[in-house]
């Protein structure tokens, strides 16, 4: 044996050392890398969310159970969510005196895009339908639809309620005309619907 070296084998016991030492750092690099690989594969293979179109409930405004005066008109913005409005369904509805002449409401909702709804009657509920106006899908390079992202379009939906006619009531009548006339301060109404949107989808599973 020379002096200054322990053999192991055929090879010096402090070579041989060495080797072990470096690789076993090779191993603990080699499994953090693949450690991290899983970590990256399992957050990439999770799904986007895909939107869908749902029915949602109107928030009632603040102006309901309010009382609007013949000739006057309360107007509001509409409080929507979602990613995009497709289409509106609204009803008014009042209590009339049956002993007063019959209250005459209009009812008018605007878009943000210019779309616009009227409706008028003496008849409650009234109800309103408005279709949002939307673009037309852009087309990719060999004809069929793209997937754009939506037109964000839940803010800026305007209702007015103008109140035409309170429906005055004839207290003392002796055969036309009126004697003495009881004036109706306004109508009280109340705003309630749906509307479909297009809403944010729950992410998928991961794969």
């Amino acid at each position: 044996m020379s002096a200054g070296f322990l053999r192991f084998g055929s090879l010096p016991f402090a070579v041989l050392l060495v080797i072990v030492t470096i690789a076993g750092i090779a191993a603990a690099g080699l499994e953090g890398k693949l450690r991290s690989d899983a970590d990256t594969r399992c957050i990439d293979c999770r799904p986007d969310p895909v939107p869908t179109v749902q029915t949602l409930q109107l928030e009632p405004p603040e102006q309901n159970g309010t009382s609007t005066a013949e000739g006057e008109t309360a107007e509001f913005e509409l409080n929507l969510s979602g990613l995009q409005v497709r289409s509106l369904h609204l009803s008014i509805r009042w209590t009339d005196d049956p002993a007063s002449e019959p209250d005459t409401v209009s009812v008018s909702l605007k878009g943000p895009q210019g779309e616009e709804a009227t409706t008028e009657g003496a008849t409650s509920p009234l109800t309103l339908k408005l279709a949002a106006d939307l673009p037309p899908a852009p087309k990719d390079g060999d004809g069929t639809e793209a997937d754009p992202a939506p037109l964000n379009n839940t803010a800026g939906w305007v209702l007015t309620v103008t109140v035409v006619d309170a429906g005055d009531q004839c207290a003392f009548k002796a055969r036309p005309p009126c004697l003495f006339i009881l004036v109706d301060p306004g109508v009280t109404w109340e705003l309630s619907g749906s509307y479909e949107a297009l809403v944010a989808g729950d992410e998928g599973p991961i794969r």
